[in-house]
């Protein structure tokens, strides 16, 4: 499975059949369960790195972004801050749930 940040982003045509991306709709983790990660020196502004460790996928590196309303981790990240990491189990199914 795609499980890359636009893979479950519609592409949609223009008026000119152009093609474009259509509204980025994220999988709801609202209700899904979570552990907390104490962000170290060497992973501000790299969720890459906490996603390989929670998940063994650094392409989920937006799902522990989103979940924590940090759009630039190069300014929204330091070291110390507590992030949710939502349970990886549930962020499986929600992204196959969307996908399908």
């Amino acid at each position: 499975m795609n499980v890359g940040q636009f893979a479950l982003t519609p592409i949609v045509a223009d008026a000119s059949n152009a093609q474009h991306y259509g509204l980025y709709e994220p999988p709801d983790l609202s209700r899904v369960d979570y552990k907390l990660h104490s962000v170290a020196a060497h992973e501000v502004a790299r969720p890459d790195l906490i996603a390989y460790q929670w998940y063994r996928d650094v392409r989920l590196w937006w799902v522990i972004c989103d979940f924590n309303d940090i759009f630039d981790p190069l300014a929204d990240m330091y070291a110390g801050q507590v992030l949710k990491v939502p349970d990886a189990d549930q962020v499986s199914t929600a992204l196959a749930v969307q996908g399908e």
